[in-house]
This record gives C-alpha cells, sequence and structure tokens, in this order.
C-alpha cells in the first residue's frame, strides 16, 4: 500500500509510511494506482514535484485547507473520471 502526504507547501509525497511529521495524508492505494491518480490530477511543479493545485498561491492557513480537502475529493475518485 502506499500513502501520499501534502505539506504546506503544496508539495506531495508517496510513502509506504501511512504518516509523515508535518504532512496530512491525502490518500491510500496500491502505488500504481496511486500514481496515476496523481498524474492526471496534481500539478506539475518546475523541479518535477507533485503540487496540489491552489495551495502555493494560498494566502491562509483556510485556503490552503480548502485546496487540501477538494483535492482530497478528487484523489478518492477511480482514474479516468472527474
Amino acid at each position: 500500500m502506499a500513502y501520499a502526504h501534502c505539506f504546506r507547501s503544496g508539495h506531495i509525497e508517496v510513502s509506504d509510511q501511512p504518516s509523515l511529521t508535518g504532512a496530512i495524508c491525502l490518500a491510500e492505494a496500491p502505488e500504481d494506482e496511486l500514481t496515476k491518480r496523481l498524474a492526471g490530477r496534481a500539478r506539475l511543479g518546475w523541479d518535477g514535484t507533485w503540487l496540489i493545485p491552489g495551495i502555493p498561491e494560498a494566502a491562509t492557513y483556510e485556503q490552503a485547507m480548502d485546496a487540501v480537502m477538494a483535492f482530497r475529493e478528487q484523489l478518492a475518485k477511480p482514474s479516468g473520471t472527474s
């Protein structure tokens, strides 16, 4: 099982750990399925990392959490659905 976590910067990290210090767990799934979901929904940063859309631009904690919750809902849907 793989886990997708995000940090306040919007950076998404995939790990085999269910929790990471300072991160929010977004989703868990087999790694290939999780990677497909992320590839179709996350923003690709200039350095090749995945970012949650809206977090880098969020001016407040509330805006960042709104972006996290919306992205988490999208990740819960199977690949190929919007």
